[in-house]
């Protein structure tokens, strides 16, 4: 399953402390369960999250962050249900979190195996954030994964199975760590700096050659 969890913590905690306002019940809820999950305790999140919807069903990352743990869990047509439902309720000003919600969408269906679903969801996604620079790597990933269930259609696979093999000719893109950035292409690390060679010492130079020289004789005093 590719589990793919956009910026649990760091694109959703924001949503209410970072605003500078007293947070509602329901906010300090959807906060509490950003951290869980961030944490790997989506059990405990998903409690949380239902609790803070129950206070305020109007709560747009609370329906987000509920999605991405349904999803975690399989439980694919109610996660796509709440990834609409956060869609609906974010601002037309909010793209990020908009785009947020198209990718989420699309990346469920394609766990699900819905290869015609999640391609045109994946569609839907690179039509809005397209032309959103930060949105370049979820962009990327999308189209790689296009690619992928075209091949599935093409060659006859069924959907809805779990593709067990790679299909022959493309290569597929690594899932994210749960909570992770959604997919984004792996970023080769720099090469490292070749190590310093320190100049060798200088050699003593080497003492010339053939029969040395033998000391003057002293002359005796009185001598002639």
């Amino acid at each position: 399953m590719r589990t793919t969890c956009r910026c649990v913590v760091a694109l959703l905690l924001v949503s209410a402390a970072g605003c500078g306002h007293t947070m509602s019940p329901a906010e300090r809820l959807n906060d509490e369960a950003a951290i869980k999950i961030s944490q790997g305790n989506r059990t405990d999140a998903e409690t949380n999250l239902k609790q803070a919807l129950e206070k305020n069903p109007n709560l747009p990352w609370a329906h987000y962050n509920l999605a991405t743990t349904l999803q975690s869990r399989r439980a694919f047509r109610d996660a796509v249900g709440e990834y609409k439902r956060a869609l609906e309720l974010f601002g037309q000003g909010d793209r990020h979190a908009r785009s947020a919600c198209l990718y989420g969408i699309a990346a469920t269906l394609d766990d699900q195996n819905d290869f015609g679903g999640a391609i045109k969801a994946y569609e839907a996604y690179m039509e809005f954030a397209s032309a959103a620079p930060e949105e370049a790597n979820g962009v990327t990933t999308a189209r790689a994964r296009m690619k992928i269930l075209n091949q599935a259609i093409t060659q006859g696979l069924p959907s809805g199975k779990p593709l067990r093999t790679p299909i022959a000719g493309v290569a597929t893109v690594p899932p994210p760590a749960p909570g992770a950035e959604a997919a984004p292409p792996p970023v080769a690390a720099p090469a490292p700096a070749p190590p310093v060679v320190a100049p060798a010492p200088a050699k003593a130079p080497e003492p010339a050659k053939g029969k040395p020289e033998k000391p003057a004789k002293k002359k005796k005093k009185g001598g002639t």
